[in-house]
């Protein structure tokens, strides 16, 4: 009888050990680059920003390894490459694309010889202008099709939290027979 109470006493505290887990000293780094980037409710408001792994933790991508690299500080790697594919860190961002991610990119739009010739009769600021416009909104329409996708086909891990439920929930059953 002894040894049952010691036994419910361990799994009990396993048990609500496995409710804490999520209160670890760690700083947010996503609420900090919500609160830099207007980007919540998007495909990039995920762990998976800097992390490879979706649900976090682990090793980082390209992005993740720059903003470690560069005091934590999401100004500070705008206008780097991280993934060196061509475009900078806060153009992906903008264009909702994952700047540690060099397959995800914002969508390039070809210039017909018509419309080339029309910017040509442009000034050079409205051309840029226009083109970095035009790329952010094809890639945000992009984007948010491609989201709605994403998320009715992401599956995620219960968690250990989970498991540690279950697993005290039998040891209680055990118990009380």
């Amino acid at each position: 009888m002894k040894y049952k109470l010691v036994l419910g006493l361990i799994l009990l505290t396993i048990l609500l050990g496995s409710f804490t887990t999520s209160s670890l000293a760690r700083p947010n780094y996503m609420a900090s680059f919500l609160e830099q980037y207007d980007v919540r409710d998007t495909r990039l408001a995920t762990c998976d920003m800097c992390h490879i792994n979706p649900n976090g933790g682990g090793a980082r991508d390209s992005y993740g390894l720059a903003y470690a690299e560069n005091g934590k500080d999401f100004l500070a790697i705008e206008e780097l490459d991280s993934d060196d594919d061509g475009f900078t860190n806060i153009e992906e961002i903008n264009a909702l694309t994952f700047p540690g991610d060099s397959d995800d990119y914002p969508e390039i739009i070809e210039v017909t010889e018509t419309e080339g010739a029309e910017a040509a009769n442009s000034s050079a600021d409205e051309e840029s202008e226009t083109d970095t416009t035009a790329n952010t909104e094809t890639a945000t329409e992009t984007s948010s099709e491609s989201d709605v996708e994403d998320s009715a086909t992401e599956v995620q891990s219960p968690g250990f939290g989970i498991i540690l439920v279950v697993f005290g929930m039998m040891a209680a059953i055990y118990i009380k027979r």
